[in-house]
């Protein structure tokens, strides 16, 4: 009886002392980091660092994305007789440039700030049109 008693206290206090070290060392790491980058740079870890969600919605109708479409910096043509964007160059995540006309879309700055980050997502990730 005192032996088994003995066995769970250890086993208690072993299970407890595992879960302090890992809290501790979960704490360590995340305020090692800067926040932006993840702690580890293989591919597997950042795709367990971040999950679209929800992962069951169209791509286009998540209400977050794991990409770096959000900072991504964009140029704009502007047609000043019509008061206008007319192109838009994107500068993408990988480091390519996207050059593309605004012909059929929205193209005042509130609208372009808007749909910047699913236009990223669209021709950055998709390029069929207009890549340099």
């Amino acid at each position: 009886m005192i032996q088994i008693t003995a066995i769970l206290l250890f086993s208690r206090s072993f299970g407890l002392i595992v879960c302090c070290i890992r809290i501790f060392a979960s704490i360590v790491i995340f305020f090692h980091g800067d926040g932006i980058t993840s702690p580890c740079e293989c591919e597997s870890c950042r795709v367990l660092s971040c999950v679209s969600f929800p992962p069951w919605a169209d791509y286009d109708k998540r209400w977050w994305y794991c990409g770096d479409c959000g900072g991504v910096q964009t140029f704009g043509q502007r047609d000043e007789e019509r008061n206008e964007y007319v192109s838009l160059e994107i500068q993408c995540p990988q480091g390519n440039t996207i050059i593309f006309s605004l012909d059929g879309l929205e193209n005042d700055k509130e609208s372009l700030q808007r749909d910047l980050p699913t236009v990223c997502r669209s021709r950055c990730f998709n390029q069929r049109e207009g890549s340099t």
